[in-house]
């Protein structure tokens, strides 16, 4: 039996619209399989596709900015949350994302080849599906997600090690 393996993409249109998308894998199977995490009514994989290749996924020629390392951990009613997905957006540019382990760590990524986040100020959206494989269904309170204040401070040069404690009592 083949390994499971995950890496999470996004995908940025104009600066306050991103999807993200898990790119899961069987090591026996032929093809990718590309799942929604955001945004359900787009799931056509040819859409992701053409969405990466426009918007340089694979590590184009972009000159990127001043990047932070940023690292943490994610626990939901303090436990370990694995599998999150989690979006740092900045006031200015592009939003960095991470995938959590089985640990609930993450380590925050600006594109597909390059870790860290734009030093400043984030909102911050964090969002677990139960199953990717039938979307609507966040695991994560929408007060962290799609009615998130969430925030957080990237500090430039620094390792940036930030924590978020969710629960799912208000």
């Amino acid at each position: 039996m083949g390994s499971r393996s995950a890496k999470s993409i996004i995908v940025q249109f104009g600066s306050t619209h991103s999807l993200i998308i898990l790119l899961n894998y069987d090591s026996n199977s032929e093809s990718s399989q590309m799942m929604r995490l955001l945004h359900p009514q787009v799931r056509n994989s040819s859409f992701y596709f053409a969405c990466l290749m426009i918007t340089g996924c694979f590590g184009g020629g972009e000159q990127l900015p001043d990047l932070s390392s940023v690292t943490g951990t994610v626990t939901l009613d303090g436990t370990p949350l694995t599998g999150a997905n989690i979006i740092f957006q900045p006031q200015e540019g592009g939003a960095s994302f991470a995938l959590t382990d089985d640990n609930g760590n993450y380590e925050l990524l600006y594109n597909a080849n390059t870790a860290g986040a734009i030093p400043g100020s984030h909102a911050v959206k964090i969002s677990k599906e139960k199953n990717p494989e039938e979307p609507g269904q966040n695991l994560v309170p929408p007060r962290y997600n799609d009615q998130s204040a969430l925030t957080a401070e990237v500090k430039a040069g620094d390792a940036n090690q930030i924590p978020f404690e969710l629960t799912t009592k208000k």
